[in-house]
């Protein structure tokens, strides 16, 4: 079964309910719960459970405190050398944990941090690629890796410390090893493979396309290289295509090719349309043409 992650829309909605039966009344039986959520708003979706199905919850979920907007999958860092944000991190990790077990999920999706240390060039090179000065972009981006490589040692340690506490705290929901968006991110591609030998069967890999794509478009890595690796120990994936260097949107844009990648990962995996920015009709259309690739890849 597809599932749909409620970032489409929960931001819109005061109620996790209201949230729920939106997508409910487009078709939808199954979801993702996104990091937009309150407590009282999983408590309302609780009590519709039996309605529906929830896959999966995406860290952290309900938000750990303040507005609903300021909820975001980077709220707390299980990678800061800082004892006391780290503690809060694995606390607020627990707590999606509690209530995925709860709801019935199947796995939780993490973002593991990032290398405090290395300058986000992101739009810089983005500029530097749009004006055609492909040989600065790349030169920046190394000297970004090269610090990253140098810094990385704190950081590292304590997102691996954090996992491990999460791994050991349910044997219920499994943790996902998310792909980053920006490369100063954790996990790197040779990183992931540290994370998923410390969750062992408790967790696995989770890929995002959007993310992956990116990285590939300004020339960090290919996209394969994360499946040809860790395609076989995917648990779950976020779909969602790309228009230009926008992630998250309806697979009608036609960037990424599905067809090609899907075959390298797991069939047992959990596919969730992570899909922000699209129309109810852009949204259905991308749960038929991933039903359709879904069925040629059975």
């Amino acid at each position: 079964m597809i599932t749909v992650s409620t970032a489409w829309n929960a931001s819109r909605h005061a109620s996790g309910e209201e949230a729920i039966r939106e997508l409910m009344g487009l078709g939808f039986g199954s979801f993702e719960l996104s990091v937009k959520h309150t407590e009282a708003e999983l408590g309302e979706i609780d009590a519709i459970s039996l309605d529906i199905e929830v896959r999966s919850l995406h860290n952290f979920c309900p938000v750990p405190h303040g507005p609903k907007e300021h909820g975001g999958g980077d709220f707390h860092l299980l990678s800061s050398p800082d004892s006391a944000e780290r503690r809060r991190a694995v606390d607020a990790s627990k707590r999606t944990l509690e209530w995925a077990e709860r709801l019935g999920a199947q796995a939780v999706v993490f973002h593991l941090g990032r290398v405090e240390a290395v300058e986000n060039n992101f739009d810089q090179i983005i500029s530097l690629r749009e004006q055609g000065r492909l040989g600065e972009a790349q030169l920046l981006i190394s000297e970004d890796l090269d610090c990253r490589e140098q810094e990385k040692g704190p950081y590292l340690e304590a997102a691996l410390k954090s996992v491990e506490e999460l791994a050991s705290f349910t044997t219920k929901v499994k943790i996902g090893v998310e792909t980053r968006f920006h490369y100063f991110e954790i996990p790197s591609l040779d990183e992931i493979a540290l994370f998923l030998d410390v969750v062992g069967e408790r967790g696995g890999y989770w890929h995002d396309f959007g993310h992956a794509w990116i990285n590939d478009h300004i020339g960090v890595l290919k996209h394969e290289d994360y499946l040809t690796r860790y395609g076989s120990r995917t648990i779950g994936m976020h779909v969602h295509d790309v228009d230009g260097i926008r992630d998250h949107c309806s697979l009608t844009c036609g960037m990424i090719d599905f067809a090609k990648l899907l075959p390298m990962i797991s069939k047992n995996a959990i596919s969730v349309l992570e899909i922000h920015n699209a129309t109810p009709e852009e949204l259905v259309e991308s749960w038929n043409i991933w039903q359709t690739l879904l069925a040629k890849n059975a």
